[in-house]
């Protein structure tokens, strides 16, 4: 059970509101059945593993929000004591031998087997690892994680390097451990995006690389330059605060189960009924917190959409990284960056700020929160360039773990790159392939899910188009509800039900298919820039 940071994952919760026996509705008069005190037992078993995970998110909820710094060694001491009982209690031999009774019982409905499915997963993959490997990422993580923030902060790549290629080389033991049919990799991405397949999601990206960049192109040599310095003046953090509440109230977030606070990097945890997020503030720029708060109220809104009964259960988790991305994307970008959104709540965000807003059109406003622009930083790149800087990180880990690149020859392999798909050269390493922390912390796999979520927010968007009347007049009249019931119904309640590719078919009868992403820019930015894509 992975903890997100600014982009979503299967975030922990606080303690059940309900009898450990009304779960799923398994109470003592469903043992009549021949799985049903071995899935009662199996289920309460699951149950206490995964509040140990959510303990653990909380531990680190407050690390990032609360924490005294000088708590600092006494919590990573807390969290490594959780995450080893929480190692035990998967791979014990009790719930090995429950599975092993559990796995194909007749008599399971699709959601008690859907349980058994999702933690034989889980379980297959945890007793593979060999427990000094397990140990040896962890110390290695920690201290690579500080090589790369000294490295970083003196522009020294060389410093990084080992640190870098020790890691892969750990992490090539880790797919070996778990094995996989095509290529290393997989067995990391499988992490992350259970299910899916580098072969496939390479097909997909290359495609997307290749209509992306003249997009981009088209878009910066273009004459039409929004003037960005609409969003760049004082905007006062306590009014930016309490218009990003009531903004994201506005969607759809509950903060009878919920809360926002403030971190360094913007992340969401929580499960159902206790699901908070942070932002982050800049006095002299109102972009990030606005729409860090969309962007984490959308992963938030999904945690709070999931049916209570399924709690503690894969049946109460999230599909995967990438479904979990499409929703903050989704809230975000396709409604929170369209005109019909603003033409809605332009007024309210002028009455907020009237003096930085006095004698700025809608027009103008629409064009400057939609700013394209090559940049340097994934974290600051813009809705069509994100995508880019994605699939540059997932090329090059790829091939680490495949043994096609070692870590030596990342620095030149990254510039050429980001000159092939954004038409800029870093000036430097520490703003080149030294910005991003996942690769020290052992993340490889993990980044592919962003540009997934993209992709995955458009597929849903146009079928929502169709599925929901009214669709965009409602989001103009700032009705959210039939379209946050939607998603409820269709993605948020069915837990781990099916995974990513199956779910994404059911709802859309087609799988992970770009052209409706590359639909939804050119239809979008061609009137902002006036050009034709």
């Amino acid at each position: 059970m992975p903890l997100g940071h600014n982009e979503g994952a299967r975030p922990p919760s606080e303690k059940p509101l309900r009898p450990m026996t009304d779960i799923l509705g398994h109470s003592s008069k469903g043992t009549d059945r021949m799985a049903g005190k071995a899935y009662a037992d199996f289920i309460e078993l699951v149950k206490e593993y995964y509040d140990v995970g959510y303990g653990q998110g909380w531990l680190q909820w407050d690390q990032e929000v609360m924490m005294p710094e000088g708590g600092a060694a006494e919590r990573a001491s807390q969290l490594a004591t959780l995450a080893k009982v929480a190692h035990g209690m998967l791979t014990s031999d009790r719930m090995g031998s429950l599975l092993k009774e559990l796995e194909g019982a007749p008599d399971l409905t699709p959601e008690e087997a859907a349980n058994v499915r999702e933690v034989k997963w889980m379980y297959d993959r945890a007793v593979k690892m060999p427990p000094e490997l397990v140990k040896e990422l962890t110390k290695h993580s920690s201290l690579a994680m500080q090589a790369w923030q000294k490295a970083r902060k003196a522009n020294r790549y060389k410093d990084f390097e080992p640190f870098l290629q020790h890691m892969i080389d750990l992490k090539c033991q880790q797919a070996n451990a778990i094995g996989y049919e095509d290529v290393p990799y997989d067995a990391l991405l499988d992490e992350y995006e259970p299910g899916a397949r580098s072969r496939d999601v390479v097909k997909v990206f290359d495609s997307l690389q290749s209509r992306l960049t003249p997009i981009v192109k088209a878009i910066v040599d273009s004459d039409v330059k929004p003037d960005e310095g609409i969003l760049t003046k004082a905007f006062p953090i306590d009014k930016q605060r309490d218009f990003g509440n009531w903004l994201v109230r506005e969607i759809g977030y509950d903060y009878n189960c919920g809360r926002t606070d403030v971190s360094a990097h913007p992340f969401t945890t929580g499960s159902i009924q206790d699901v908070r997020f942070t932002t982050r503030f800049q006095e002299r720029d109102i972009r990030p917190a606005l729409f860090a708060n969309i962007h984490e109220a959308g992963h938030a809104i999904y945690q709070q959409g999931i049916d209570p009964k399924n709690y503690g259960t894969p049946m109460g988790d999230s599909v995967s990284l990438g479904i979990h991305e499409s929703q903050s994307r989704f809230w975000e970008n396709v409604i929170g960056r369209s005109r019909p959104f603003w033409r809605c709540y332009y007024p309210d965000l002028k009455k907020a700020f009237p003096r930085q807003f006095r004698n700025v059109r809608l027009p103008d406003f629409y064009a400057a929160i939609n700013l394209v622009r090559p940049s340097l930083i994934r974290v600051e790149a813009d809705e069509v360039t994100y995508s880019l800087h994605i699939m540059l990180r997932f090329d090059i880990e790829r091939k680490m773990v495949n043994g096609e690149l070692c870590a030596k020859d990342v620095p030149e392999v990254w510039n050429e790159k980001m000159r092939q798909y954004l038409g800029i050269t870093p000036p430097n390493d520490a703003d080149g392939c030294m910005q991003d922390i996942h690769w020290s912390m052992g993340y490889q796999g993990y980044f592919p899910t962003y540009a997934l979520g993209n992709i995955y927010a458009a597929q849903l968007t146009h079928k929502m188009e169709r599925s929901v009347k009214g669709f965009w007049d409602l989001v103009e009249r700032g009705e959210f509800k039939p379209i946050k019931g939607w998603l409820n119904r269709n993605i948020h309640s069915k837990g781990r039900l099916l995974r990513a590719e199956d779910l994404i078919k059911g709802l859309t009868g087609e799988g992970l298919n770009a052209d409706h992403y590359i639909a939804y820019i050119k239809s979008k930015f061609g009137p902002i820039y006036d050009v034709r894509l």
